[in-house]
């Protein structure tokens, strides 16, 4: 006797219904990683820019420890290059941020798109705003 195979009545695979129902879900959990990741990305780049100037301020003391005033003479303003060259800092060109020295107030700044700390000589955190 020979058996007959039976056909399947369970159906296989999935439906539509079930696989937007899915991606709906990881759509919506990917919208709220990214809203994280940008948050804690511009956390960590506003920790940067204060631990640089908080650099450039121990830096500028030590020159003025050497020299006698506080770099830069006068009225100039330092800039990037400048600052790596008189102060002795390897602060990287490239970086996310742009940083400025102004000679006659002895504050210094950091910029970038959206957003700018200053740090005034004699304080010790960074504040929002900018020394120019």
């Amino acid at each position: 006797m020979k058996k007959k195979s039976i056909l399947r009545l369970v159906p296989v695979g999935f439906t539509l219904m079930e696989i937007i129902v899915v991606l709906v879900i990881v759509g919506i959990l990917a919208t709220l990683g990214i809203a994280n990741f940008t948050r804690t990305r511009g956390y960590s780049l506003d920790r940067e820019a204060a631990a640089n100037l908080r650099l450039i301020q121990a830096a500028e003391r030590v020159y003025q420890q050497e020299n006698g005033f506080y770099f830069p003479r006068n009225a100039q303003t330092g800039t990037l290059v400048d600052i790596n060259n008189f102060l002795k800092l390897n602060l990287s060109a490239g970086g996310n941020w742009g940083y400025n020295v102004d000679g006659t107030t002895g504050c210094s700044d950091a910029r970038r798109a959206g957003q700018n700390w200053k740090l005034d000589i004699g304080t010790d955190n960074p504040v929002s705003g900018t020394c120019f």
